[in-house]
């Protein structure tokens, strides 16, 4: 899906995140051999470099157009990331993957950090 709403891509990008991460080629390496491989510094430092930058980078775009609430960037972001990868290990583990059901979890998180949420 795609869309030209900025907060609907917020949304868009990290359902995609889940779904890519939950996917059955990615949910071994992603989710449980590289947390359990890595020391856990150095996967977060990998996280933190690609998925938490890359959300970083769209809701600084959400708050620029007067979508995201004014609060620490890095903060909502660390918030956000957390919560996606626990769903994703959650999924993932569970075998459970209702599209539907994960965008309106995610799409209810956001809600919270939205101006006029």
């Amino acid at each position: 899906m795609k869309s030209e709403d900025i907060w609907e891509q917020l949304i868009l990008g990290c359902v995609g995140f889940v779904q890519s991460a939950t996917l059955e080629s990615n949910k071994r390496i992603l989710l449980i051999e590289a947390p359990n491989i890595i020391e856990w510094t150095e996967w977060k430092k990998m996280d933190n470099g690609n998925s938490v930058l890359l959300l970083e980078e769209q809701l600084l775009v959400a708050q620029k157009n007067g979508k995201l609430i004014e609060f620490d960037i890095h903060m909502i972001s660390h918030m956000i990331s957390g919560a996606l990868n626990d769903l994703s290990i959650f999924l993932a583990e569970s075998n459970i993957l209702d599209k539907n059901q994960v965008y309106k979890a995610i799409s209810h998180l956001l809600t919270g950090f939205r101006k006029d949420g």
